[in-house]
């Protein structure tokens, strides 16, 4: 997802549970730039969550990263989630909320996700990126019904 941001001129800064580095699924590494404890939403223009079970699951204990989503969503900023990414959404509250024990299944055709500045996908694609820049372009999203 960070080539395609890069490409659109989208500056992508990581924020993780723990500094350092954390590998790719292309046996690389990307820094993380900021942890939850000293990051906060409003500092971002936009919130990408990546999938993976165990990373979401990692982030669903924090407290903070559900936070973290909720304040983005809340001051209607644009919000990407990847496969089990939407897991997170569904915790912190962004779009309508999924049943009680189950799992968000980041289908962008889910009505959960049928929110403004919104953009969820089973895994990313050419289309994913373009829908989640075009969304960045927007700034904020106001249309967005937020309680």
């Amino acid at each position: 997802m960070l080539a395609p941001l890069a490409a659109a001129g989208v500056t992508a800064e990581l924020v993780s549970t723990k500094l350092g580095f954390l590998p790719t699924d292309a046996d690389g590494q990307v820094e993380v730039m900021h942890h939850l404890e000293s990051a906060d939403s409003v500092l971002f223009d936009a919130v990408y969550v990546a999938g993976g079970r165990e990373s979401v699951d990692a982030l669903l204990a924090q407290p903070l990263a559900v936070d973290f989503v909720r304040q983005a969503y809340r001051h209607y900023k644009p919000i990407a989630a990847i496969g089990e990414g939407a897991d997170l959404l569904s915790a912190a509250g962004v779009g309508a909320p999924t049943p009680e024990g189950a799992k968000a299944t980041g289908s962008a055709n889910q009505p959960a996700w049928n929110e403004p500045g919104v953009v969820v996908a089973g895994a990313p694609d050419e289309a994913f990126a373009k829908s989640f820049v075009e969304a960045i372009a927007a700034h904020r999203h106001w249309e967005r019904k937020v309680q």
